[in-house]
Parts: C-alpha cells; structure tokens; sequence
C-alpha cells in the first residue's frame, strides 16, 4: 500500500458485528454513520487511524431492537453518541498485519488487537479526476462487558439472552488525500 493518508467513503464501507442471540442464533448489525482517517506510513509500524461511528446510526433491520440498541442499557446513544476507534502501530508476520488500537464505547477505552488486510484497488491511479482509491479490512473480538454493555437477562430455557463475544468486521472503501502521509489523522 503506497505511504499517505487515506479518507474513508461512507458509501461502500461497512462497519459491523456479529453477536450470539438466543444461544443459537445471530445477530448481524452494523453502523450506517462512520468517518475516519487512516495513515499509511513508509514503515508500516508507523501507520495510524483515526475514526468514529455514530451510535444512534446502529441497524440490526429489527427497529425495536434498534431502539433497545441506543437505549442506556447497551450504548446510551444519548449520553455517549460516538464509538471511536484510535491508533499507531502495525506490526507484520509473514504477509500478515495486526494493529493494536483503542476502542472507546460509552466512555470506556480498551486495547482491541485487529487482523488487518489492504487492497489498493487503483494501483495507476487511472480514475482522474478521483482520486486513489484501496479497501482496509479489519477483524477482532471483543467480550462487550469490557465496554460496560451488561444488560443480559437469562432466559427461560437456560442461557444468556446477547453473547457476550462481539465480532467486529470493518470493512471500509478509502481515497487517498495526502501521497506523503504527512497528516496525522488526529490533526482532523
């Protein structure tokens, strides 16, 4: 991926999650509002991002759920409106990329480890006059308590209504803004 800073499109990228409902379904939902930065830097142990969703963007295509979602029993859209999603350092083995950044929920900031992948998707920047265009992909785990996201009544039948376990899968569509990499994406 060529070193510069890379402004992440809304349309085309999904920022998501998968939770266990019920013991043995899923739930897929994912943020509708997101925005943020990623740096790529000439050593890719210093690249960086910088990026944010908006929590009462949340959809699971169930509006009450939805609403439930927001409410001051999960993310408390009200109290807390933005997740964020901030670091450097990526480190490399074997073709394959982790970066260890801080994810803040209601308030709470944790380390998050991420598997991450980068496409550059205009390699000779043929698209005049956009600009170049690559597809960062990112996976980690994390146990949604860590988070303060307690609300979990047994059920009947035996189990917990919401696993505990949250996959994330950030899968975002970016154009390159600065070919330097100069900026740093918390100067924006």
């Amino acid at each position: 991926m060529p070193p510069g800073t890379w402004q992440v499109v809304r349309e085309g990228s999904v920022v998501g999650f998968t939770v266990r409902h019920l013991v043995a379904s899923l739930v897929h939902g994912r943020f509708d509002d997101v925005e943020g930065l990623i740096v790529v830097a000439p050593d890719v142990a210093g690249s960086s991002v910088a990026a944010q969703a908006r929590a009462s963007s949340i959809t699971t295509g169930d509006p009450v759920r939805d609403e439930h979602l927001r409410s001051p029993a999960f993310l408390d859209a009200a109290a807390w409106p933005q997740l964020t999603l901030a670091g450097h350092g990526v480190t490399e083995d074997n073709g394959c990329y982790r970066a260890t950044v801080s994810l803040t929920i209601r308030g709470i900031t944790r380390p998050v480890a991420f598997d991450v992948a980068c496409e550059l998707l205009d390699p000779d920047g043929l698209r005049p006059p956009q600009l170049p265009r690559a597809r960062f992909s990112a996976r980690a785990t994390v146990n949604r308590k860590d988070f303060g996201l307690r609300w979990n009544p047994a059920i009947e039948a035996g189990g917990i209504l919401v696993g505990e376990e949250v996959h994330l899968q950030i899968d975002v569509l970016a154009e390159r803004t600065e070919p330097d990499g100069a900026l740093s994406p918390t100067a924006h």
